[in-house]
Formats: C-alpha cells, sequence, structure tokens
C-alpha cells in the first residue's frame, strides 16, 4: 500500500503547482484558451498512447455515458476554478482544494444517503470561516461577490471544486471495467468539444506563441493530466478512495510555498488566518467520516485537476 500512496502524494506535489503555473498562463492567455490547449495537448497524446498500445475500444452505452459525465464535470469544473484563478491568487486558490474533500462528504450524504454527522457540519462552517477571511468578506462587502474581485474569484474556485468533487463518483466505475487512458481521453475530448464553442465565438482559437505559454500548457498537460489523471484512476484499482483522500492535504500545504518561489506572491495574514480555519474545518468533517466508516470503503473523493 506504501507505493501507491507516495506515487499519489507526489502526484499532489506536482498538481500543487498547477495554480502558479495556470496563473502564469492567464497573463497572456483567455481561461477557455488555457483550457482547451491543456486538454487538446492531453487528449491527443492519449489517444497516440492507445493506438500504439491498440487497447481495446468497444464500449457499452452505459460506459460511454460515463466518460461523456466526466468530461462535463471536467468542463465545469475547469471552466469556473481557472476563471476564478484569473481574480484570485494561486496561494488562495490551492488553500481553497481544502474545499474538495468537504463537498464530496455533502454529496455523498444526498446521493449516497449517508449520514451527515454534526461534526461534519462543523467542519463546513470552519472552512466557509476561512473563505471569508481568506476572500476579506464582510457584511457590508457582499456586493464584492457578484463582482470582478478576489472575493468573486475565490467563490468560482469553491463552487469549481464542487463540481470536481464528483469526480471519483463517477470515475470509480469507469476504472474497473476499461482502460485509464481510454477513460481520460473520452473525457478531454468531451471537455474540448464544451470549450470549443465559446472560444471560437469569443476568437479565442489562437496558438500559444511564447515559450512561457507553450511551458504552461506542456505542464499542465503532461505531468498534470496525462500522467496524473491516469495514475489517479489507475490507483483507485488498488485504494480505497477514503484512503487517496488523505495525499490531496499536500496541495493546499504545499501550493502556496510553490506560489511564492514561482511567481513571487505574498503570504499575508489574511492567508495564514483563513488557511488554519480551512484545515482545521476539512480536518474535522474528513476525520469524523474516516472513524464512522472505517469499517466501510470508499469515501467519494474527487481528483485534484488543476489543474
Amino acid at each position: 500500500m506504501f507505493k501507491p500512496i507516495l506515487i499519489l502524494i507526489i502526484m499532489n506535489v506536482v498538481w500543487a503547482g498547477s495554480y502558479a503555473a495556470a496563473k502564469i498562463g492567464l497573463r497572456t492567455m483567455q481561461p477557455l484558451a488555457l483550457i482547451f490547449w491543456r486538454m487538446l495537448v492531453s487528449a491527443v497524446i492519449l489517444c497516440a498512447w492507445i493506438f500504439i498500445k491498440r487497447v481495446h475500444l468497444r464500449l457499452s452505452k452505459k460506459l460511454v455515458l460515463r466518460i461523456v459525465a466526466l468530461g462535463v464535470m471536467t468542463a465545469c469544473s475547469h471552466i469556473l476554478w481557472v476563471t476564478g484563478l484569473k481574480y484570485t491568487s494561486a496561494s488562495d486558490a490551492s488553500l481553497l482544494y481544502t474545499f474538495e474533500p468537504i463537498w464530496a462528504i455533502v454529496l455523498a450524504s444526498i446521493f449516497l444517503k449517508e449520514r451527515f454527522r454534526p461534526a461534519m457540519g462543523v467542519g463546513l462552517l470552519c472552512s466557509f470561516a476561512g473563505l471569508v477571511i481568506l476572500s476579506k468578506i464582510s457584511f457590508t462587502t457582499v456586493a464584492q461577490l457578484f463582482q470582478a474581485s478576489v472575493a468573486f474569484g475565490n467563490m468560482l474556485v469553491v463552487v469549481g471544486l464542487f463540481c470536481e468533487s464528483s469526480f471519483s463518483v463517477v470515475a470509480k466505475p469507469l476504472s474497473e471495467k476499461m482502460s485509464a487512458a481510454v477513460a481520460i481521453a473520452g473525457s478531454l475530448l468531451v471537455t474540448d468539444l464544451i470549450t470549443a464553442v465559446p472560444l471560437a465565438l469569443s476568437g479565442g482559437f489562437v496558438w500559444p506563441g511564447t515559450l512561457t505559454e507553450v511551458a504552461v500548457i506542456f505542464y499542465l498537460s503532461v505531468p498534470c493530466t496525462v500522467v496524473g489523471y491516469v495514475l489517479w484512476i489507475k490507483t483507485m484499482r488498488k485504494l480505497p478512495v477514503n484512503v487517496m483522500c488523505y495525499t490531496i492535504f499536500v496541495q493546499p500545504v504545499v501550493g502556496p510555498v510553490i506560489a511564492v518561489f514561482a511567481i513571487g506572491e505574498t503570504l499575508d495574514s489574511r492567508v495564514f488566518e483563513g488557511g488554519i480555519f480551512l484545515l482545521a474545518g476539512v480536518f474535522i468533517a474528513v476525520a469524523s467520516h474516516v472513524r464512522a466508516h472505517r469499517s466501510r470503503t470508499c469515501l467519494p473523493i474527487s481528483q485534484p485537476v488543476t489543474l
């Protein structure tokens, strides 16, 4: 069990850098363009791998629908969090990743009929308090949530993570019945089809033209998406998802540090105070959930897609 956990920890360190990489890319690229080229490059690489390895492609209608659902969720989550990142910082976005396991617990309570325990509610309240501190929201500045501000960007990131939190619920059955490369390649093609329409209407079909843009797309595509997504789904065959969820805590810890050294962001008191509440909230919620279900399998926690 140690080896797959170590692999996931390493992958979460790589994903933690996706926030800083995306922030660099957004200096010269539209959010939709960044998502489109990332997913297209990733899909092409995976399709080439499938062709070379002659991977079996006979799929049932049910599996195809799950792949489409995976692509739709990936598109929604990325459009929201990448757009949000345009207004907020990479440090904020990486800290807000703590919302994903909590959203997963909420979804498990709704769709899997798992009891929502009081401690989970306390954890959710702590996380929302962290969001308020991080975004500098007050009762007199609630309007910031609907304007081009840090608070607005952070809210988009949180909603995007809510969409992403259902990833493993859909991906788990796919991991047991088909190639991980096929599942990811199909879902990424669906994501690209969704982003292509608004991108075309906005006139955003422009090739990454600078070395920086190419480097950002490469980083987000190859290690973060091709390697990361495939490894995540393949690891589902070996580990219960409630064990995998512990590794995602690497991102809110490492992400702000990477942002400081990679793009020169400053970690002020707002980040530390908000981060404490966010990490405390997720610890309370997840610890309660894991204790209550230790004898069972699978807390449905989703993939970190920064990403």
